[in-house]
């Protein structure tokens, strides 16, 4: 039978990340190789690379290749798409 308890139970263990995300989502672009850097389907690594920068705070990009899934984190993501655009933020 389920015991009742006066206090709530201390967490036992920590979560660690089975990926170095924070090294990975730094900012450098990363090749990111299947069955070295991870063993599963490239398609399940973009989404997994996406929760990550999410869980981060970061903006990113990525695109798949022949040999996995190419990343990068946008830190400064109005630098990138003034790179590319010309696009200039309004400073109101």
């Amino acid at each position: 039978m389920a015991e009742i308890i006066s206090e709530w139970p201390t967490l036992t263990r920590t979560r660690t990340s089975k990926y170095p995300w924070a090294e990975w989502l730094d900012g450098e672009m990363r090749q990111l190789v299947q069955g070295v850097d991870y063993e599963t389907t490239t398609v399940s690594m973009q989404a997994q690379v996406g929760s990550a920068a999410k869980r981060l705070g970061v903006r990113y990009r990525t695109t798949t290749n022949e040999v996995g899934v190419a990343v990068q984190a946008i830190l400064d993501w109005r630098d990138e798409a003034q790179a590319e655009t010309g696009w200039v933020p309004r400073n109101d």
